[in-house]
């Protein structure tokens, strides 16, 4: 899944917000999701729009609880 990568990767969770942001998403190397490498502008338009909708929901997702755990994990140890 495409968001995944964006939001809730391993490569995502060095990033401060847990999510890459546009540049370092656009220049992933073709490796990372080659099936829509070609329209990652495109996808990362859907995140920051689905993104947008949910804090003005107020709703999570399991990517937000995954940065809330890994946050806890890092300050506990």
């Amino acid at each position: 899944m495409p968001i995944g990568i964006v939001k809730g990767s391993e490569y995502a969770l060095t990033y401060p917000e847990g999510a890459l942001d546009r540049p370092n998403y656009l220049c992933l190397p073709h490796c990372f999701n080659p099936n829509f490498a070609n329209q990652r502008g495109i996808l990362y338009d859907i995140f920051e729009y689905y993104t947008k909708i949910k804090r003005q929901r107020r709703h999570h997702d399991v990517a937000d609880w995954y940065d809330l755990f890994s946050l806890l994990i890092h300050v506990m140890s």
